[in-house]
């Protein structure tokens, strides 16, 4: 990364490019409630040089945060709704206790994961880009929860949470700019159905589902007004 960034520099690009490196949740043994959330103190000495880097090069955390391991994974604890950034009940609703922030979503309560796990190793002013984030569409006969109508509601209201223009609870002026995992369903990739089954779209190009944009083009040419530059960043989609 030093390498890479010192090239951008001997070629006047280093304020046009930006190096960084992803990481999945596992940095982050236990993510909730966010306010405790810590990266694995073995990799604190890492971790540390990599913050520093960030910081000095003026670039970003790049997190993959993914609601689908979070919610199968956690046995039950949280409610389908949370997962999918549906309304919840009062009578599930889901709060830190240390800070009382309410978490409207587990993408919400991710982010903000990693908001406090850097600030735990004193470094803040570190914007955090989700770098992979969706919800597989096909599953095997023990992941009932990935089908076609549950992904299409999580990437429906992620374009919607990420356009309303706000941060997780404790950053709300930080916009979580994001990228979509994935562009394509991956049929020869080995392992559980649903890791096949990410995509927007079939191998053959025709669409698994499709999404609402509406209000993209609206918001693009707004900012596009004030000159906000975070727009090419803020909805993407990755092919892997």
């Amino acid at each position: 990364m030093q390498f890479l960034h010192s090239a951008l520099v001997a070629s006047n690009l280093n304020f046009q490019v930006k190096i960084s490196s992803p990481h999945s949740m596992g940095v982050i043994p236990k993510p909730f409630p966010p306010s405790t959330a810590a990266f694995n103190s073995t990799w604190n000495s890492t971790m540390q040089q990599y913050l520093q880097f960030l910081k000095n090069t003026g670039s970003f955390f790049m997190l993959n945060a993914q609601p689908y391991y979070g919610y199968s994974s956690a046995g039950g604890i949280f409610p389908i709704e949370y997962a999918l950034f549906e309304a919840l009940t009062p009578n599930k609703q889901i709060v830190d206790p240390n800070t009382l922030f309410h978490y409207n979503s587990m993408f919400d309560s991710m982010v903000d994961a990693a908001y406090y796990s850097i600030a735990a190793l004193n470094f803040t002013g570190i914007p955090v880009v989700v770098a992979e984030t969706g919800w597989p569409s096909l599953g095997g006969s023990d992941e009932p929860d990935a089908t076609v109508d549950n992904a299409r509601i999580y990437n429906d209201n992620l374009i919607q949470r990420v356009l309303n223009g706000s941060g997780p609870p404790s950053q709300p002026n930080m916009v979580i700019n994001t990228y979509i995992f994935e562009l394509f369903n991956e049929d020869l990739r080995p392992g559980r159905t649903s890791e096949k089954n990410w995509g927007l779209f079939f191998p053959n190009e025709t669409a698994v589902y499709s999404l609402s944009f509406s209000g993209v083009e609206i918001l693009r040419q707004t900012r596009q007004r004030v000159g906000c530059s975070a727009w090419p960043r803020a909805i993407q989609t990755k092919a892997r």
